[in-house]
């Protein structure tokens, strides 16, 4: 009951700060032996989206997971699985992975990597999905940590090896969207991919895509950071914290700022469509 879900939101300079309750009441019935409640009304649209997000199956292995560490580092890495890469400072991922017991527990890296880190990325990786971790270092002492994150969720096979996860397909759009139709080339990069499925996301259009792929090619450090930057504009975006007259020329905004030598052209333009020539 005494649990919120706390959303920070930027416009401009200026910061917004809006403390959900999970849980409206909770009714716990001795002579029947339920456990009955009701959630609060204001999370219901949070708590809708998860069904675009995640599949059955994926739930069912996640109750798998044993401790409480592994579930709260499962769902922290799935956040940034369409970006490959998550580099977190070593303080906030210690105080997110251990929730309350966050004050004193662990303050070395040592203690956190051999106790905590490592025991529930082995949970991970009996799931068949092996992330891998590299400390930040300033001088002698960790900073951050920065984790490598495979995509998709493979199983474990008979032979204890992940196979191959099938692509995940979902018919669910929200109303009124139609998805973009993309000439992709089949061999198109994975790297490239992502960026594709992202800007796709956010609303850009198939010329404004061909520019931002035509700028990236295959530089990794580019990409990770328009992945990384634009992280924050989808993820309001989709939990619904803004709302957006046009998502794509504040995309296409963010990339010019970002990217000052990348300049997508505007919506209005009128350019060859993406595969063309």
């Amino acid at each position: 009951m005494s649990k919120v879900v706390s959303i920070e939101s930027q416009t401009g300079s200026k910061k917004r700060f809006t403390a959900y309750s999970i849980i409206s009441y909770i009714d716990l019935n001795e002579g029947t032996g339920y456990l009955t409640g009701n959630f609060a009304p204001e999370i219901k649209p949070f708590l809708l989206q998860l069904a675009e997000q995640y599949t059955h199956v994926e739930i069912e292995t996640l109750l798998t997971l044993k401790s409480a560490h592994a579930h709260r580092l499962y769902w922290l890495l799935k956040s940034w699985d369409d970006v490959g890469l998550w580099e977190v400072d070593f303080e906030t991922l210690r105080k997110q992975v251990l929730g309350d017991d966050n004050d004193v527990t662990y303050t070395l890296f040592y203690d956190f990597k051999r106790y905590v880190l490592e025991p529930a990325l082995r949970e991970l990786h009996s799931l068949g999905w092996v992330v891998s971790y590299q400390p930040v270092k300033e001088g002698k002492k960790v900073k951050g940590v920065r984790f490598t994150i495979p995509k998709p969720l493979a199983q474990l096979g008979e032979d204890g090896f992940p196979e191959p996860a099938a692509p995940r397909t979902s018919s669910k759009t929200r109303p009124g969207d139609k998805q973009m139709s993309l000439a992709l080339a089949a061999e198109l990069p994975t790297l490239q991919q992502r960026i594709v499925t992202r800007l796709q996301k956010l609303k850009m259009t198939a010329a404004q895509i061909q520019h931002v792929l035509d700028f990236m090619g295959d530089d990794e450090a580019r990409i990770a950071k328009l992945m990384k930057v634009s992280h924050p504009l989808l993820r309001d975006y989709e939990a619904g914290n803004k709302v957006f007259d046009n998502l794509g020329g504040v995309a296409t905004n963010l990339l010019k700022t970002e990217f000052p030598a990348c300049t997508p052209p505007s919506s209005k333009s009128t350019h060859r469509p993406l595969g063309s020539g």
